[in-house]
């Protein structure tokens, strides 16, 4: 399971990426490192992923960038994330 972005309870957003581990009941914090253009911090967006046979594909579309004066976003995102060499 992945996870993109989020909120604090100060109302901030966040724009980390995590992988939850059904095998070991874990959560792992992914360092992306993206080169370009990268979403904004949001949350309340729809996401889901897919597995290729060489990476990870996490789409994001929508969401909120603020909890307290929230701009509504319109744009769609797709973070790839290569396997590591073991999968």
């Amino acid at each position: 399971m992945w996870l993109f972005g989020g909120s604090q309870f100060d109302g901030a957003t966040l724009s980390d990426v995590w992988y939850f581990d059904l095998d070991i009941g874990g959560w792992t914090r992914v360092d992306t490192a993206m080169t370009g253009p990268a979403p904004a911090p949001r949350f309340g967006q729809f996401s889901f992923s897919r597995r290729t046979a060489t990476a990870y594909e996490l789409y994001i579309f929508g969401g909120a960038t603020a909890e307290f004066a929230p701009v509504l976003l319109n744009d769609m995102w797709r973070l790839t994330i290569p396997l590591a060499g073991d999968d």
